[in-house]
């Protein structure tokens, strides 16, 4: 999938290979650029979230890992979350990261509904907009938009398929379990 979708590229191409690999049609769809986080928590001013595990890093030059953050509810400027959603060194690789980025995503709607950042609504929906490569209309999105607030982020549940984690020459790969 990240192959098909280069830079804002081949949105047409992506949708077809999700539909066939979920014998599914797809309505819309609505692709974020991971900048826009950044840009947010600067608005909201830092993003409480609750790290679940230690977070490590890895040194590029000089190969040394160091932690980078530890567990426990905390609240994160922008450059860190930034390297949080950014961060390839899990030990289950990109399927991890996925999961922090939705802990991360689901954080910056929790934070953006408290009473302190409604006026800052406005500000937030102009970056989304500038961020967003999608086929949903400007209506539509208002009235998705509206409907954040009642977002039950605490019941908000994701699923992912069975799977198996394996690396080969040095890249991480998914092997989907089609059985179960």
């Amino acid at each position: 999938i990240n192959n098909i979708y280069t830079g804002g590229k081949h949105t047409e191409e992506l949708v077809k290979e999700v539909e066939q690999m979920l014998d599914t049609k797809i309505d819309y769809h609505c692709i974020i650029n991971l900048d826009m986080i950044k840009e947010v928590v600067d608005q909201i001013g830092g993003l409480d979230i609750n790290i679940k595990e230690e977070v490590w890093k890895r040194d590029k030059k000089t190969n040394e890992w160091s932690l980078f953050l530890k567990p426990g509810q905390q609240t994160l400027n922008a450059k860190q979350v930034e390297k949080l959603v950014r961060n390839r060194d899990y030990s289950k690789g990109d399927i991890q990261r996925e999961e922090v980025q939705r802990d991360v995503m689901t954080a910056l709607i929790e934070n953006m509904m408290k009473k302190e950042n409604l006026l800052k609504i406005p500000g937030i929906a102009k970056i989304v907009v500038q961020n967003t490569d999608t086929d949903i209309t400007v209506r539509e999105a208002i009235c998705y938009a509206s409907e954040i607030k009642d977002i039950d982020t605490k019941n908000a549940v994701s699923t992912v398929m069975p799977w198996e984690y394996y690396t080969l020459n040095g890249v991480s790969y998914v092997k989907v379990d089609c059985k179960e």
